[in-house]
């Protein structure tokens, strides 16, 4: 806020401090701008009412009088505890309480029960005014016995807000939540209840929602959650319905499975609406599994499966498919996307790839990254095979950043693999210089070349039988050696 330079910044001060029986003790700070006149006071009054009530009032000095800024009242018990506090602060114009807020408390053998609480904030906007206020009671135990949260607001006309009271058990657990509307600007009108129950666990085991219309309640829907625990295994399954004539119907499973050291939670989201199944499995609380089922109850819409796995709470693999709706439960499309990262952690390629029975068509897409993690290429490959036959593939390079070459093993670049007629070549450094040798498996060199420039260049295979082969490339300080494959297909 603007006005917390106070007391931060001190070039004089004066005024009487009065000694410790006086009722009134003062301070008056200045700060000096740099043309020499004195501006920006601040002034902080000190008052004991009587023995127990002590006041702090803070003042700015604007427009040529003393403004108040902000007001604190305290309350202490024989062993000087803060027992009662109340804050209030004003506006930057002064004319209006920005922030008050209060709190009761008792000492027990030195412990603190906090017995009540109300913050009240209000802004004011060209707009409107927007007040918020909570205020909370406490039992003898120190645990929340009754919560309310109030918020109005005006935009030049009527106020309207809502009103949310919460209610807790002996043992601070959430039992009832009340929700009100406000209407003609002062009147309070509750519209829904919800009933919670619990087990000695305060774990909830039903939830009933109440429609409120007339001062009547209605029931609205409801959530039922059962336990079941064993030494390996917890297993929380909830229903719900959507009036009381509906039955229960699986809303969530949540599974926890102890294997040795290791930590299996495994959740299941049902939506009934859909039929929709997703399914979340974490070791040792990180992600390793996602599945999700969808199946529509429009007969013309296919279902639809999607599994993601994770590694480290990363997600590096994605499948998806799709399938006809009909009797015949014939493929829609089906894909993939995965990461691949070296020993570092680096990502180094990515790879998506995808059916759609549609004219039989696929399409691959693979994205390849540099030492320093930019991408450095990508390969497009397109095929439609039934109505006409149409093959493409788009090759798109990137300027390369510098890389040590010995960072670059991994990042050489075999395409496609396996290959038929051509295979091409791409490295992170230029080629100029170097050998490129096609060996077979007993050692023999079969194809050499020496690139003459670039970083990337095609080697005719198609001479080869099928089989497995090496490809190794030698320069000035590094040799690398890669494994393709040679078909006739």
């Amino acid at each position: 806020m603007k006005w917390c330079w106070f007391g931060l910044i001190v070039f004089m001060s004066f005024g009487t401090v009065a000694t410790s029986q006086s009722p009134l003790r003062e301070k008056v700070y200045q700060r000096q701008h740099s043309n020499g006149e004195w501006v920006n006071w601040s002034r902080t009054v000190y008052i004991q009412t009587n023995e127990s009530f002590e006041k702090e009032k803070n003042y700015l000095w604007s427009e040529g009088a003393w403004r108040l800024r902000s007001a604190d009242t305290f309350r202490r018990n024989k062993a000087g505890n803060v027992t009662y506090y109340h804050s209030v602060i004003y506006s930057d114009d002064f004319d209006r309480i920005l922030l008050e807020s209060t709190q009761t408390s008792e000492y027990l053998s030195d412990t603190l029960l906090i017995k009540s609480s109300f913050i009240r904030k209000s802004y004011e906007e060209e707009i409107g005014v927007f007040v918020s206020e909570t205020i909370k009671s406490y039992t003898q135990a120190g645990l929340v016995e009754r919560e309310e949260n109030r918020n109005r607001e005006t935009v030049n006309g009527p106020w309207f807000g809502n009103l949310i009271q919460n209610a807790y058990d002996a043992n601070g657990c959430l039992v009832e939540v009340t929700t009100s509307e406000l209407v003609n600007s002062d009147t309070w009108i509750p519209r829904s209840r919800l009933v919670i129950e619990r087990d000695n666990l305060c774990r909830e085991t039903l939830q009933i929602t109440y429609r409120i219309e007339n001062g009547a309640e209605t029931e609205s829907s409801g959530r039922l959650t059962t336990y079941s625990d064993s030494p390996n295994e917890r297993r929380i399954t909830v229903y719900r319905r959507f009036s009381p004539e509906n039955a229960w119907q699986v809303y969530n499973e949540r599974v926890i499975l102890v294997k040795g050291d290791s930590l299996f939670n495994t959740r299941t989201f049902y939506e009934q609406s859909f039929d929709t199944r997703r399914t979340t499995v974490y070791l040792d609380n990180k992600l390793v599994r996602e599945l999700s089922e969808i199946r529509y109850t429009l007969d013309f819409v296919p279902t639809f499966e999607k599994f993601l796995t994770y590694e480290n709470g990363i997600l590096v693999g994605e499948q998806w498919e799709e399938r006809s709706a009909d009797d015949e439960n014939r493929l829609v499309s089906h894909g993939y996307n995965q990461l691949e990262f070296n020993d570092a952690g680096q990502l180094i390629r990515k790879v998506s790839r995808s059916y759609y029975a549609t004219y039989n068509s696929h399409f691959t897409n693979e994205y390849f990254y540099d030492c320093a993690g930019q991408l450095s290429h990508e390969i497009n490959t397109t095929s439609f095979n039934d109505v006409y036959e149409y093959d493409r593939t788009d090759y798109k390079y990137y300027l390369d950043p510098p890389c040590d070459p010995l960072d670059f093993e991994d990042l050489l670049v075999l395409y496609p693999n396996p290959a038929t007629d051509e295979i091409w070549i791409y490295s992170q450094t230029e080629l100029s210089g170097a050998r490129v040798d096609i060996i077979d498996m007993t050692g023999k060199i079969l194809i050499s070349k020496s690139p003459e420039s670039g970083s990337y260049f095609p080697v005719n295979v198609s001479n080869l039988s099928q089989g497995i082969y090496l490809l190794r490339m030698k320069g000035a300080d590094y040799e690398i050696t890669k494994r393709f494959v040679k078909t006739n297909n």
